[in-house]
């Protein structure tokens, strides 16, 4: 039997400072770089979903319960508390670059096209990212993984992988379809996006992790089919976005179209 209990009496050093630094270094010019496209490009779209990364933290506590993640009572500032679990504020900025500005720098190259091994090079770096990140994080105790078994830390990183590529294809699919003030609605495409993410591929691992006796192995199953899943919505966007797949896609219905006349 695999038991996992929360570390609740976890205490960060200096009530997270160092991490708290760390995340706004990263966040502010983050934040800063989406106002000044805005106001270069006369257009809301960067700052829209800065905003929508910011409300993004409030689903945050719902897949630390599922995914055995813990914030120290002790750090500081605290965000809010929900599901009986400290959120910190240095989240918010931290979902600023990979939630809010990475994908609609990434919506924008996808509009000319871009080549999926691109894609799948910036999945991967982007999971290595976020292990970078979880490395800094637990090293300096500001949250912990606390799931007993093969799933210790695979509950963030591999899902996080394909966030901007899915989010950045989402904006180019609807921003054509939003004109004028409704434009506005795709400050809910990064919580929508970061939220439907992990409840459609993190549900694997998650049944495993709360469900009681689940067995060593059918915890490794878990875990490959919720990276499979990501995998297969980076490959479906990949697909979608190359020009090279898609001059293929055309030359084949031209030859239907030949032989059906």
């Amino acid at each position: 039997m695999l038991a996992s209990i929360a570390p609740t009496t976890l205490q960060v050093p200096h009530d997270g400072l160092v991490v708290t630094i760390i995340f706004l270094a990263i966040g502010i010019p983050a934040a800063c770089y989406a106002g000044y496209l805005s106001v270069r490009d006369r257009d809301p779209l960067p700052v829209l979903c800065v905003i929508g990364a910011m409300l993004a933290v409030l689903a945050e506590a719902t897949f630390d319960e599922l995914g055995h993640i813990w914030y120290p009572e002790n750090i500081r500032p605290r965000a809010f508390t929900m599901l009986d679990r400290p959120i910190p504020a240095f989240l918010i900025a931290g979902y600023i670059p990979w939630v809010g500005v990475l994908p609609v720098i990434l919506a924008r190259a996808m509009q000319g096209g871009i080549r999926r091994t691109v894609l799948w090079s910036l999945a991967v770096a982007t999971g290595l990212s976020n292990v970078a990140v979880d490395a800094i994080g637990t090293s300096a105790g500001a949250w912990s993984y606390y799931a007993d078994g093969p799933l210790h830390y695979l509950t963030t990183a591999p899902i996080l992988a394909a966030l901007p590529i899915l989010e950045a294809w989402l904006i180019l699919t609807l921003r054509p379809r939003l004109p004028g003030w409704r434009v506005g609605l795709l400050t809910f495409v990064p919580p929508f996006t970061l939220s439907a993410l992990f409840a459609g591929t993190g549900w694997p691992m998650y049944a495993a992790l709360n469900i009681p006796n689940v067995p060593y192995a059918v915890q490794v199953l878990a875990g490959l089919l919720t990276i499979g899943l990501v995998a297969a919505i980076v490959w479906l966007i990949s697909d979608a976005v190359d020009p090279a797949a898609a001059g293929r896609s055309s030359l084949r219905d031209h030859e239907v179209h030949e032989v059906a006349a």
